[in-house]
């Protein structure tokens, strides 16, 4: 296949918040054209399936043979994920997702990487690029009953230059379809992209499990449990939410966080605690009653019980010593 001329810049778009995730499909995305859009490539190939349960899935090849590419507009906040499947090296491939861009990583020739269109998807490049590009909305993997799908993992999960022979595989069958569409089966494509569909729906729904299954949180999970709990220390926070977020099941859950930092929820949120009360009590004039109620404890004899168990003094000893010209020079 020939190199596409160089893009035309479409003209700039205001910026597009994230929506939550949508269950069942509106209108039709026209997901072939956005990516022509979005990259300045009109002619660039489009192959789409439209099934009437699941919404429409498609496949844009975009290819870019000289240097110097620049940067796509962003693609549309919708509730799909998009699946690139390299066909040559780029060592210095920029994604922006956000408006921020993600760390650079190097991607080879047969890699693939997954992304969430929740967010304001660009890509930036210097040197050519070659690659296929599956869009597939939330709804067709939900829906489809294949699997309970979320992508909250993508926020943390490696989503770039990964080794996956069955994307690969598909992807390189759709090549001859994409260079001569019309000589092409819409049972043939629709027969690649619903199997497309299928693995996606069994990945995405075991990131998470094979986690609980090694005995511990994956990190995303372990940084996402971590953060709900920084930041509900004077709430009320269950261990059904924190389970959910990270896509397990209570007991996947509780057993998992306590096989990752050696201690179950709620000692781990008592320690958050007195660690910030530990900050309070140094920094701040607040009286003991106030720094009980600021750390999320029900009163001040609980915040004196709880911090004498775990630091071996009382609040008010802890305050004394911490500003003595000894605890000051600590």
């Amino acid at each position: 296949m020939s190199g596409h001329r160089p893009p035309t810049r479409p003209p700039k778009r205001e910026p597009m918040t994230v929506r939550g995730p949508r269950t069942a499909p509106a209108a039709r995305v026209d997901f072939g054209r956005q990516m022509r859009t979005s990259f300045g490539m009109p002619d660039a190939p489009v192959l789409e399936t439209r099934d009437t349960r699941f919404g429409s899935m498609a496949v844009t090849e975009l290819r870019y043979d000289t240097a110097n590419y620049g940067q796509s507009e962003p693609l549309p906040v919708q509730d799909a994920i998009l699946v690139s499947l390299q066909l040559r090296d780029s060592p210095s491939h920029e994604i922006i997702e956000d408006g921020k861009q993600l760390p650079v990583v190097p991607v080879v020739a047969g890699s693939t990487s997954i992304f969430d269109l929740r967010r304001g998807l660009a890509a930036r490049s210097k040197v050519p690029f070659h690659c296929i590009n599956f869009s597939l909305p939330l709804y067709a993997l939900e829906d489809a009953g294949e699997a309970n799908v979320s992508l909250a993992a993508l926020g943390g999960t490696p989503r770039q230059n990964l080794a996956d022979p069955v994307i690969a595989a598909l992807g390189h069958s759709l090549l001859p379809a994409l260079s001569q569409p019309k000589r092409t089966t819409r049972l043939f494509v629709d027969h690649v992209l619903f199997a497309l569909r299928s693995h996606m729906a069994g990945r995405l729904e075991s990131l998470p499990a094979q986690a609980a299954r090694a005995g511990g949180l994956a990190p995303w999970q372990e940084r996402r449990a971590k953060a709900l709990i920084d930041a509900h220390l004077t709430d009320e926070l269950s261990l059904t939410l924190l389970a959910r977020e990270c896509e397990l099941s209570v007991a996947q859950f509780a057993r998992a966080f306590k096989r990752s930092t050696g201690m179950p929820p709620y000692q781990f949120l008592l320690e958050r605690r007195v660690e910030h009360a530990r900050l309070l009590l140094r920094s701040s004039e607040l009286p003991l009653a106030d720094v009980a109620i600021s750390c999320g404890f029900a009163d001040q004899s609980h915040f004196t019980k709880v911090f004498r168990r775990r630091i071996g003094q009382s609040p008010g000893s802890f305050r004394a010593e911490a500003r003595s010209p000894r605890g000051l020079r600590r």
